[in-house]
């Protein structure tokens, strides 16, 4: 009798093991690396318009957002040291918010996102005073 119980004993566990592969895929549950959670989309020269190439961006936002649930996410908006300082603050929220907009058409409640405007106070890359620089010319997306 030891050899049968031995005989269904195995078919058991190689049922499940069948079964556990069939339903995964796997022996082994994978699970999928945690998506980015910081972005930066840049912007031409006095302008805050979003640029066709950053959509693909934007998209892994919109994407990133979906598979965390629902993240804070902060739209700090930037602008280069060439411009005066009170329309620059001006031009990095007008930058955010055509970022808060895409992403809000792409399902991301606005009530989950919040927009700082830095202008001129806070460069990506520090230069000097008068220098245009496309690195500090951006909208910074963090979801936390």
């Amino acid at each position: 009798m030891g050899i049968l119980r031995f005989v269904a004993a195995r078919a058991m566990v190689t049922a499940a093991l069948a079964l556990a592969l069939s339903a995964s895929g796997s022996l082994f549950a994978q699970s999928s690396p945690p998506p980015p959670t910081d972005f930066w989309i840049f912007f031409d020269s006095g302008q805050f318009g979003i640029r066709p190439g950053d959509a693909v961006i934007l998209d892994k936002v919109v994407a990133a957002a979906k598979q965390l649930g629902r993240p804070k996410i902060v739209l700090t908006g930037h602008t280069d040291l060439t411009g005066l300082h009170t329309s620059d603050m001006r031009l990095s929220r007008w930058r955010a918010e055509q970022v808060e907009k895409y992403l809000v058409k792409g399902g991301v409640p606005k009530a989950d996102i919040t927009i700082i405007a830095k202008g001129d106070s806070d460069p990506r890359v520090a230069t000097p005073r008068g220098v245009a620089s496309q690195d500090n010319r951006n909208v910074h997306i963090e979801l936390k």
